[in-house]
This record gives structure tokens, sequence and C-alpha cells, in this order.
């Protein structure tokens, strides 16, 4: 089954986001996005994205949708990122991915605060 197209790393992010909040996520604590990937590799949509977040603290979002099931299958990880980690690991079930960080598109998208 071809990937909706209509799944850009914009539309990927948000849908992240919302869920995100369902695990504790704070927006209004997000200060900016530092860097993302995502893919399209057979049914399977992702897209993972660092987060930097009040007090220096940062966390990783992974958004994964399975464009193959008949009913809505998505996945999210929500995790707190230690000092040293530049970059995680995404989840073992998906391929390897490619990191950038041209994100000021993202970054757009961020609920404004204050």
């Amino acid at each position: 089954m071809a990937v909706n197209p209509s799944f850009t790393d914009i539309h990927l992010f948000m849908r992240a986001l919302a869920l995100a909040q369902t695990r504790g996520l704070e927006l209004h604590e997000v200060q900016g996005v530092e860097a993302r990937w995502n893919l399209t590799h057979e049914s399977l949509v992702g897209a993972g994205f660092i987060l930097g977040l009040q007090g220096r603290r940062r966390i990783y979002l992974e958004y994964c949708r399975d464009e193959a099931s008949e009913v809505l299958d998505e996945r999210i990880v929500v995790k707190p990122l230690a000092a040293d980690t530049l970059y995680p690991r995404p989840s073992p079930h998906l391929p390897a991915v490619r990191w950038s960080t041209k994100v000021g598109h993202l970054n757009l998208r961020l609920p404004k605060v204050g």
C-alpha cells in the first residue's frame, strides 16, 4: 500500500506533539526542536524529534503509523535524554534513519508562550 503523501514532517510533528501531551509533555516547557528524522518504509510512516525543554532538559519523541492497518495503528515514544546523548537510537523495529538539524519550519509550529 502506498504511503499517504500528506504525512509531511509537519503533520507528523503535530501528531507527535498531540500524543506526547497524553504522556505528560507540557507544551509550555518546549523551547524548541533541535533535530528530526522522518521516514517512509513500506507501509510505515514515522518521525523522531529531539525537543529542548525548560531547565536544559531534552526529550526524544518518536511517532510511527502503519498505513496498511485497517484501524488506526499509531505508536508514540516519549523519553528523556541524557545530557551526553546527541541523537538517540530509534526503536528497534525501524530501519536506519538520518538525523537533520533543519528544523526551523517545525519551530514555527510550536505554540507561542509568554
